[in-house]
Parts: C-alpha cells; structure tokens; sequence
C-alpha cells in the first residue's frame, strides 16, 4: 500500500486483522468536532486491528499508512475457516496474539506509572 492510504477507518466493522510485514501505520482517532489525535504508530511484524477483531466490535481508530507497506489480512471469515479445518494453528495463532497483547498492557502500564511519577 501507498503511503496516505487509509487501512481502516474509525468506526468501520473489525471484520479483518493485519500483519505488517513491510512499513507502518499510525492510528488516528477522532472525536466529534476534533481534530484527529495520535494514538501509536507501528511497524514492522506488528497486528493492528486485533483487539477488536476478537471483540466483535468496530475499529476505534483509523489506520493510516505512513510508508510503503506490505500487509497480510485475515479476515473473520478465514479465522472461522482456520478454527474448523486447523484448530492447532487457529489455538497457537490466538495465544501469540494474546502474548502481544499482554506485552502492550504491561508497556501501557509502565508508561502510565512513568508518567504518575514525581
């Protein structure tokens, strides 16, 4: 993908995750009457989009590409079809998300007592 080019938008139905195997994107989130605001850029061997993927939910941020980028998407479609024809790969795909997962919460809250510091 072209850098510009927008992955998702905020708001849109989470019906696919990405794996970036080339490039980066940032995650823009906007609120009514707001200017878009910078959550996180990321790069190279990262997910975006999986929180909500496995949530049901909708994406709570745009993702926009920052360079040229080479992505691999799975949608819920093929997820459904990996946990029926490979259930040990669809098991072991879901425990290294939930590893990344629990790797970003544990930054979060470094980054949150970092900043609750005198």
């Amino acid at each position: 993908m072209e850098v510009g080019q927008v992955l998702f938008h905020q708001g849109d139905a989470a019906n696919s995750l990405y794996f970036i195997e080339v490039g980066a994107v940032t995650l823009l989130q906007q609120q009514e009457g707001d200017q878009p605001r910078r959550l996180q850029s990321l790069g190279v061997g990262n997910l975006v989009g999986e929180m909500v993927f496995f949530l049901h939910s909708s994406y709570q941020a745009s993702a926009t590409v920052d360079q040229p980028s080479t992505f691999h998407r799975l949608s819920k479609e093929s997820f459904y079809q990996m946990q029926q024809e490979k259930p040990e790969v669809a098991v072991a795909f879901q425990s290294a998300v939930i590893q990344i997962l629990g790797d970003r919460l544990t930054r979060a809250y470094k980054e949150i007592a970092d900043l609750l510091r005198p």
